[in-house]
């Protein structure tokens, strides 16, 4: 991936397709494109009977997703900020056993998948995506996004079970593993266990037009697919 890591900056997209061991810088009506046949494609499921007070028909694409962002922190008129510089987005069709993992550096190209994602679906019909601790990334996502009271649950005023925005439905699965994303993956034992962090080097300032390295794209990857 060391040519991608270079072409990777500002508004490109890259997109990894497990197995094939390829990887190629993409549009983002490429990304669309994939985005909606994905959609298009996938079974849906009805919602099991969950909470006897609701009446509410919901339903589930079988597409399995999970989401993650690196930041950097940034000194800004004396105060210290954090801006996402990566976003990874991966996707597990599980009717073809296909897993497709997106990278890209910035809010506008991640939203072409969250936007394609409710154009394509009906009312009612969900994407659930997995973020290992949500309630970071909703830091990030309440400022691109509106969520209403009903569309957020929490287990307490720090930490976020649930978020919906559109189609989308945002899990934490640290709070559904009560694990951390190294022991939950060492458990399980994939092929994709999260890496060691000391060699990533959290330390660096990164930004969404620094090049990075195969070993950099490759944390952020493994984060997302396993």
């Amino acid at each position: 991936m060391g040519l991608i890591g270079q072409s990777l900056i500002n508004n490109n997209i890259a997109r990894i397709i497990e197995g094939d061991n390829s990887a190629d810088i993409i549009s983002s009506a490429e990304l669309h494109s994939d985005i909606k046949a994905l959609c298009q494609i996938a079974d849906i499921v009805k919602r099991p009977r969950g909470n006897k007070g609701t009446n509410k028909n919901t339903y589930y694409t079988d597409l399995i997703c999970a989401f993650d962002i690196e930041t950097s922190k940034i000194l800004h008129n004396g105060e210290l900020h954090s801006i996402m510089y990566l976003w990874q987005f991966a996707i597990t069709d599980t009717a073809h056993n296909r897993s497709v993992c997106y990278i890209g550096r910035t809010w506008k190209t991640f939203q072409i998948i969250t936007d394609t994602i409710s154009e394509v679906l009906q009312d009612g019909v969900y994407v659930v995506v997995y973020v290992h601790n949500l309630s970071y990334e909703m830091q990030f996502l309440s400022g691109l996004y509106e969520f209403d009271n009903d569309d957020v649950f929490c287990t307490n005023p720090h930490k976020i079970l649930k978020a919906v925005s559109g189609n989308v439905e945002y899990r934490c699965s640290m709070l559904h593993s009560n694990m951390s994303l190294l022991k939950w993956t060492n458990n399980l034992d994939v092929k994709h266990k999260k890496l060691d962090g000391d060699e990533f080097n959290y330390n660096i300032t990164r930004y969404p037009w620094t090049p990075l390295k195969d070993s950099e794209l490759q944390y952020g990857i493994n984060d997302v697919l396993g």
